[in-house]
């Protein structure tokens, strides 16, 4: 967790918290995407505002005032016009003379066609690994074609897959390449051993997938973190030493503690995002489906995308308010509790389909026009 512990340690000096712990965004070649992140103030004070504009991220505002208790909304633009298709990753910068506090930032750009989709599970234990480990991941890849016009889908195909870890510096640890044979979907694992001198930090494993003019691509986010030994036993020293070293040890326990429960505390928050990921994703193609079926029973494209963003809208104030429960908790430092709740939300998931009572909710124009519909297809097929 070293860049959630640099965030939290920095935001204690700074006086400021941000309502994301990271920034990820997928998005396809030459579209803008739009992100908000709400900054609140523990203490008056003027920060300046960086962001990584290398790779197509740009911060709406250079800089911007907080009042003691107040909260700024700030836009960062994620533009993929003339980027190459890919993971990119960086930091957004907020400081002063105080010092600085970091925003890890994901930007996926794909192709504007996708025919394959693609998505990334960790193993429980690979998202905390250790230097010389090895990091396991289920990789599933689905044809996206099928039933859009082609019933069997795009058939037997070969794909290119890469893996890469990044760290949010830009730099790449590992890469490696193979040819997959796809026919409608495959689900396979893959292990990454882990260099022995690997520095503690936060990673990205990515998986990207090439067919013709196809891009996609998922990321998964995993901690490296050295196990601690144990010192070894050189026999006593003198009384002195001793003392001072069983002060030094007192120390270190009390600051490794504190360390721990900053550490701790941020990955809960940062699993929470995990879980929100993983359930906007599945529940977006479930809405889809839904949406689908509803235009060919008859209601019109508007009224069914209205409600397949209402399902999605429900989704986001859902997280919103177990965010906001998880940081209560954890400003009183409730570790326990925090836990809890994750496991608790875990189990419920979010199911937020807006469609039981669609038919409820249509205007008398709309089933009038929809009935005309149907009558013109029945005289067709008259």
């Amino acid at each position: 967790m070293a860049l959630m512990l640099l965030s939290s340690e920095s935001a204690v000096a700074l006086g400021i918290e941000a309502n994301s712990a990271l920034i990820k965004v997928t998005s396809s070649t030459d579209i803008s995407t739009v992100r908000e992140i709400v900054l609140s103030g523990q203490e008056k004070g003027v920060y300046l505002v960086e962001s990584p504009e290398k790779i197509g991220v740009f911060a709406e505002k250079s800089s911007i005032s907080l009042e003691r208790g107040g909260t700024q909304r700030i836009n960062f633009i994620f533009n993929s016009l003339g980027i190459s298709q890919g993971i990119y990753t960086g930091k957004i910068r907020i400081y002063n003379e105080k010092g600085e506090y970091l925003i890890p930032v994901i930007f996926e750009v794909q192709s504007k066609d996708v025919l394959f989709g693609l998505n990334l599970e960790l193993s429980q234990k690979a998202y905390k690994s250790a230097p010389g480990e090895k990091v396991l991941a289920e990789i599933s890849v689905y044809d996206l074609t099928i039933g859009k016009g082609k019933p069997d889908g795009v058939g037997e195909s070969r794909l290119e897959m890469n893996y890469s870890i990044k760290s949010f510096s830009g730099e790449e640890i590992f890469r490696e390449s193979e040819t997959v044979t796809v026919n409608n979907q495959a689900k396979f694992n893959r292990e990454y051993k882990l260099s022995e001198n690997m520095p503690n930090g936060e990673y990205i494993l990515s998986v990207s997938a090439s067919y013709l003019s196809s891009y996609s691509v998922s990321s998964r986010v995993f901690t490296v973190e050295k196990k601690s030994i144990e010192p070894e036993n050189e026999g006593p020293g003198t009384p002195i030493v001793l003392i001072g070293l069983a002060a030094l040890f007192v120390f270190f326990l009390l600051f490794g503690f504190f360390i721990y429960t900053i550490r701790k505390r941020d990955s809960l928050i940062l699993e929470l995002s995990r879980q929100n990921e993983s359930a906007l994703r599945l529940e977006k193609k479930e809405l889809a489906l839904e949406r689908d079926k509803l235009i060919k029973k008859g209601y019109s494209e508007q009224k069914a995308h209205r409600y397949y963003q209402r399902g999605i809208s429900a989704l986001g104030e859902k997280y919103s308010k177990r965010m906001e429960k998880l940081k209560e908790l954890r400003k009183n430092n409730r570790l326990d509790e925090m836990r809890k709740k994750l496991q608790s939300w875990k189990r419920e998931g979010y199911d937020v389909h807006k469609f039981d009572n669609l038919v409820n909710d249509i205007s008398t124009k709309e089933k009038k026009r929809m009935l005309s519909v149907w009558k013109a297809k029945y005289k067709n097929q008259e």
